[in-house]
């Protein structure tokens, strides 16, 4: 088995020995068989798409994930509780519950509940969501995860 390399970096196709002979002297592409670039190594067949560096295939694919700003407060509800932080329940139990401190006011407390209480949609860069999820230890990845993963529920 070969595999043919176009323009010195695209993956071709996987063809095997008695197929390259047997077209040897025909034109498939546009270009003669016997003249194809071909190696032996063969592409991971996990690549979505090879390309050739001049000794090993590597995956040019990237896929670019990006991070809803906001979601709706039932999307945020239910991807909540489908993760694997906290229930909805308990966040707002857990906000009540939460002593004021210097840096933690009354009026920042009754702003977060009110806020987690009614609101329309959350935003994943807005303050109150970011002091929450940093009060909960939750990690940027799960954030990016609540809103990602929340904002493909139908």
């Amino acid at each position: 088995m070969k595999v043919r390399i176009i323009n010195f970096e695209n993956f071709g196709g996987v063809y095997s020995d008695d197929f390259l002979l047997e077209n040897e002297n025909n034109v498939i592409n546009g270009e003669l068989v016997s003249e194809w670039t071909l190696t032996e190594i063969l592409p991971n067949t996990q690549f979505k798409t090879p390309k050739w560096n001049g000794s090993n295939w590597y995956e040019a694919y990237v896929e670019v994930i990006v991070v809803p700003e906001e979601i709706s407060r039932m999307k945020f509800k239910i991807q909540i509780r489908r993760s694997t932080i906290y229930s909805y329940d308990i966040i707002l139990t857990y906000m009540q519950n939460l002593a004021v401190t210097e840096l933690f006011t009354q009026d920042d407390k009754d702003e977060l509940i009110d806020r987690l209480e009614d609101a329309v949609s959350f935003n994943r860069y807005h303050k109150d969501f970011i002091n929450l999820a940093n009060m909960l230890s939750v990690s940027d990845e799960i954030k990016d995860e609540i809103f990602i993963e929340g904002n493909k529920i139908q």
